[in-house]
């Protein structure tokens, strides 16, 4: 059984009842909303995907904390924007100019890329909260009032989720809410008085202004985080939500507000699934949108296609950290994608359990699609430059048969992976023998070498091609390792002689690909004698 089914379930058991689920999913605009919050929107996505199975109704939910503070300034944001977005801090993400001037504002730039970028791997939210505009419109009202009205209470439980002594000057002063200051804009202010009724908030700014908020007439203010969202929990009836291995944490987020939640609001706390974080092999340091230190959704679409990124957050358990490559493991990933694809389409009965039903909540039905191998199309991609008539050809002579539109997909993303994560594995054919390298092989290999020659002017398959390579080095008095040793040494000079690495592609592909005829002139020289002129 997949992860989102035993979610599903859980839910179902706790509501019988219910026909429909709101299932809510949440981020910050505070920069580029990278990977691993997307990791938020995955897990309700699958988990209403494994309801529908049963018959229930899943309404997916997401909300964009824009009414957060702009807390730092992004390392990303252009060199010229840096200074004078420092004096934007402490105002609220929806006040904030857009750096790159394409948007209305900071959040508004941010949240577009990410809704783009999900449309594009075919996550539809059925609604998307905006907490300015909630909180604008007056629509919080009341649970901002209640909150007011049992600040005490609010006070009492969050002291049983820290260490240090209770105050009861503390308590007495204690407000939970922040408010943005309608002179300067900042939440910088001090609240100094609150009316019977608990709708009128006196405070002070640091920038010198003294006023009020009429909570049931201005939007100007917020509840902190852990009475904001089990408030927003009793709005929207949520019944699901994920969040970050540090929510739920014994003192984390979602401790604290699940007994808000009952105590202040008078509601059920939603079903909660803690997930660890999500890393970038070869990226040293935790992501964050603020930190500038990222790699988002969009990015990770010119790398994988749609169905091997669900693949890769639905393979593993939301409490499982896990890395993405954008490096040298690309080719592997999509190896491994493809075996398993495969496997699924034909009915096979080499998947397990696990595997099955994770290809079940991805693919969901969807018809097969054509996968020219990834690593092949690498290989084709360097010797042809990119030429997709080339590229057509090539996988016809070496047995395969694909369409231009069926290449193009995925050329798309070799193509930007190999100019961007991977320069070192474009590889050109040598144009002339090379000489000064072959002279310096002794007898044996230069033998090797000769055999070589002798074997690719015979035109066979792919597979019996491969046969006739290995077997080249291969003695038969030498045990196991010496062959290995010997065919390991074999491979690396041809790669030297036709590409100028010690590592290339499939030594069979490359050979049928580009022709005999091709290969021949930069290696037969070598055998028969001829001088390098």
């Amino acid at each position: 059984m997949h992860w989102s089914d035993e979610i599903a379930n859980k839910l179902i058991s706790l509501h019988p009842d219910k026909d429909e689920f709101v299932l809510a999913a949440g981020t910050s605009p505070s920069g580029t909303v990278h990977i691993g919050n997307f990791r938020d929107a995955v897990t309700v996505y699958f988990v209403a995907k494994a309801l529908r199975k049963q018959g229930k109704k899943a309404v997916l939910l997401l909300s964009w904390d824009d009414y957060d503070r702009f807390r730092k300034v992004p390392k990303n944001l252009p060199q010229d924007k840096i200074e004078e977005y420092e004096n934007y801090i402490g105002m609220p993400y929806s006040a904030v100019p857009d750096p790159f001037g394409c948007h209305a504002s900071y959040a508004e730039h941010y949240e577009k890329e990410y809704e783009e970028s999900l449309k594009k791997i075919g996550l539809n939210f059925d609604i998307i909260r905006y907490q300015t505009k909630e909180y604008m419109s007056g629509r919080y009202k009341d649970g901002i009032i209640t909150a007011l009205k049992k600040r005490k209470e609010i006070y009492d439980i969050m002291q049983e989720f820290k260490t240090q002594e209770y105050s009861a000057e503390e308590r007495e002063n204690f407000y939970p809410l922040s408010i943005y200051c309608d002179k300067c804009g900042k939440d910088t202010t001090k609240i100094t008085e609150l009316s019977e009724d608990c709708n009128v908030v006196g405070y002070s700014c640091k920038c010198g202004n003294v006023s009020t908020v009429n909570i049931s007439e201005q939007g100007n203010c917020k509840l902190p985080w852990k009475v904001d969202w089990p408030m927003r929990w009793m709005y929207e009836g949520v019944d699901f939500e994920p969040g970050g291995k540090d929510h739920a944490s014994p003192q984390g987020s979602y401790q604290v507000s699940r007994v808000i939640a009952k105590k202040i609001y008078n509601i059920d706390e939603p079903l909660f699934q803690g997930y660890e974080f999500i890393g970038i092999k070869g990226l040293t340091g935790k992501m964050s949108g603020s930190s500038g230190l990222n790699i988002n959704l969009e990015e990770l679409l010119k790398i994988y296609p749609p169905e091997i990124i669900w693949w890769l957050y639905a393979k593993k358990t939301p409490n499982e950290a896990f890395d993405i490559s954008l490096g040298d493991d690309v080719p592997r990933i999509y190896g491994e994608f493809d075996r398993v694809y495969e496997n699924y389409y034909n009915n096979s009965e080499n998947l397990d359990e696990i595997t099955k039903s994770t290809l079940d909540i991805i693919l969901d039905d969807t018809p097969k699609k054509v996968n020219p191998p990834f690593s092949i199309l690498l290989t084709l991609y360097s010797i042809s430059n990119g030429k997709i008539e080339m590229i057509e050809e090539m996988f016809t002579k070496i047995g395969m048969s694909f369409k231009a539109e069926e290449l193009t997909e995925r050329l798309e993303k070799v193509s930007y992976w190999l100019q961007k994560y991977a320069p070192n594995m474009l590889m050109k054919l040598n144009t002339s023998p090379d000489f000064e390298y072959f002279e310096a092989l002794d007898d044996e290999v230069k033998g090797w070498v000769k055999a070589f020659c002798d074997v690719i002017k015979i035109k066979m398959d792919s597979e019996e091609l491969t046969t006739r390579l290995y077997a080249i080095p291969k003695k038969e008095t030498a045990d196991v390792k010496e062959n290995k040793k010997n065919q390991l040494l074999f491979f690396k000079t041809m790669y030297r002689l036709l590409i100028g690495e010690d590592k290339g592609p499939m030594l069979s592909t490359l050979i049928l690909a580009v022709g005999a005829e091709n290969i021949l002139p930069i290696v037969e020289p070598l055998v028969t004698g001829s001088t390098n002129n």
